[in-house]
């Protein structure tokens, strides 16, 4: 069992998170609201390139910019993909998506997408995550 204790910045403090995995499952746990755990899977050779939303911190880094910071190609990197349902403040469904990329061994990046269609159009929202081990 591995398990990785992080600080996760939300409204302008930081929260406990942790990320435990035994064997192929992992989950994430400790994030604020009403997320509880997420679960997480490698992602498989199968998985497209991702694309970073031009909003967030990762739209500046390419990857060969990562490539050279971190000696190693970027799709040999472990990354991890969750995905879960939940609602809007009006009760509308939401979908969200976790994708991760382990850096090193104390540090985790990522991007945490979702989506809404409620009557007044869609509600969709991106923020960058970053999980430094303590």
């Amino acid at each position: 069992m591995i398990h990785f204790t992080a600080f996760y910045e939300h409204d302008g403090g930081t929260v406990n998170v942790s990320l435990s995995s035994l064997g192929s499952e992992v989950v994430l746990s400790g994030l604020p609201g009403p997320h509880g755990e997420v679960g997480l899977t490698f992602a498989g050779a199968d998985e497209p390139d991702w694309q970073w939303s031009d909003e967030t911190e990762l739209s500046a880094l390419t990857d060969e910019d990562m490539e050279l910071v971190l000696d190693c190609e970027i799709e040999r990197l472990p990354r991890l993909v969750g995905a879960f349902a939940g609602q809007t403040v009006d009760g509308y469904p939401m979908e969200h998506v976790m994708r991760l990329i382990v850096f090193t061994e104390g540090w985790i990046f990522g991007q945490w997408q979702w989506v809404a269609q409620t009557d007044r159009g869609p509600v969709t929202g991106t923020r960058s995550l970053s999980f430094m081990s303590e």
